[in-house]
């Protein structure tokens, strides 16, 4: 199976999918974001940790 992301670029778009997800959490609690909108951050957050899973 060919690499379609190289392993340099791997960890800093799994780390950034956890950021992400966990800055919705905190959205949510601190700045009151409507749970709409926690849950597309979460999808968008999952969507590039799932890539960087998968993209090996």
């Amino acid at each position: 199976m060919a690499k379609i992301l190289p392993s340099r670029y791997k960890y800093p778009f799994f780390f950034l999918g956890l950021f992400v997800m966990e800055l919705s959490g905190l959205f949510f609690k601190f700045l009151n974001l409507a749970l709409s909108g926690v849950e597309a951050m979460i999808v968008v957050g999952f969507l590039i940790f799932a890539f960087s899973i998968l993209a090996t």
